[in-house]
Order: C-alpha cells, then sequence, then structure tokens
C-alpha cells in the first residue's frame, strides 16, 4: 500500500515539473514576442521622425 502511495506522489510531482518547464518554455517565449514588438516601435518611431525631420 506505502508503494503505491509513494509511485502516485512521486508521478504528481513528475507532472508539475513537466508544467513548470512548459511555462518557462512559454513565459520565454512571451518575454521575446514582446521585446520584438517593442523594438520594432522603436524603429519604426526612429524612421518617422528620420523623413519628416522632426
Amino acid at each position: 500500500m506505502e508503494v503505491i502511495i509513494a509511485c502516485f506522489a512521486m508521478a504528481i510531482e513528475e507532472e508539475k515539473q513537466c508544467k513548470k518547464e512548459t511555462k518557462s518554455k512559454e513565459s520565454s517565449w512571451d518575454s521575446w514576442k514582446q521585446r520584438g514588438i517593442i523594438g520594432a516601435a522603436c524603429i519604426d518611431w526612429r524612421n518617422s521622425m528620420a523623413i519628416t525631420g522632426v
């Protein structure tokens, strides 16, 4: 009986670790995406200032 409970607890822990790894990959991608959007906006602003001469 104790072995079954221990195996069940280990399976739960493994699931938690897999979810953490998935979240970290997703959050990493979200971070890169956000930085890319901000960078594109800065480049666009800089180009518009250069074109208009303001």
